[in-house]
């Protein structure tokens, strides 16, 4: 309490920081940042370096992420490695493939992102240890990925696989896969995500995979429930279990189970 005789120094630093609400939004942000996870067969609706490339001498000078000096652009390169993400009868790609993906953000925010994608896949030829002759396969798709207050988000895109080594105008109906998936963690030990248990469940679908029918084969449906352990922001490891809900002639159980660690 100020006596009337004592003057008040107005230049005194403030006992609270007026940052406080910045480091408040900031630590909200990083916390709804930390539930960006990647799943199987899901593209994601944020940028993220995808798995399943790799370097013939093990090094990672082809395989890591172009520096094109913008913060809504991602382009990778490198040998495909199929052994890291769920396949199904048909995927194109595989070993003996080269594999160029690009991402471009269309937005962003703390909770949510959008993004479009595009793959490239084409034999890589003998010079480079890869198959001779193969299809040439690219494949476009959009996401979407929201994240809520309590950490539970969504994750869905769709796209489709177009072969180049045949006329475009007879492939637009065909090869149309899309997916979605929720996704809520079990612990959250730290900020950045290291330690963070997720409990995810997806639903995917495809529509006229097998483009050799001339006729529209019913639609493939899956359930892919598992478990995710983000355990450092570059190292996690991931499994699930592809569960078919209507019958198809390539409908299998499958199981997968990915560690990841990039450098």
């Amino acid at each position: 309490m100020l006596r009337a005789d004592e003057a008040v120094d107005w230049s005194s630093s403030p006992i609270l920081s007026g940052d406080l609400d910045a480091e408040a939004s900031a630590n909200a942000a990083s916390a709804a940042r930390a539930n960006r996870i990647r799943l199987f067969r899901i593209t994601p609706g944020f940028l993220s370096d995808p798995v399943g490339l790799s370097d013939p001498d093990e090094s990672a000078s082809d395989a890591t992420p172009a520096d094109s000096g913008v913060d809504w652009l991602s382009v990778s390169m490198g040998p495909d490695n199929p052994f890291f993400d769920l396949r199904r009868p048909g995927d194109p790609g595989g070993v003996g493939y080269y594999k160029v993906h690009t991402q471009v953000q269309l937005f962003d925010s703390p909770t949510t992102g959008c993004t479009v994608s595009f793959q490239a896949l084409k034999p890589a030829g003998r010079d480079n240890d890869g198959l001779d002759d193969g299809p040439t396969t690219v494949i476009p798709s959009v996401a979407l990925f929201h994240s809520l207050d309590d950490g539970t988000a969504i994750q869905g895109f769709v796209g489709k696989n177009v072969n180049l080594n045949t006329s475009w105008t007879n492939q637009l109906d065909q090869a149309v896969q899309y997916g979605m998936a929720v996704q809520h963690p079990l612990t959250q030990a730290g900020p950045d995500g290291s330690g963070n248990v997720f409990v995810f469940v997806e639903a995917l679908g495809r529509y006229r995979y097998d483009a050799s029918t001339m006729a529209a084969t019913p639609n493939a449906v899956e359930v892919l429930p598992g478990l995710h352990w983000q355990m450092a922001p570059n190292w996690w490891m991931s499994g699930g279990v592809v569960l078919p809900v209507n019958t198809m002639p390539t409908s299998v159980n499958q199981w997968q189970f990915t560690c990841s660690l990039q450098f």
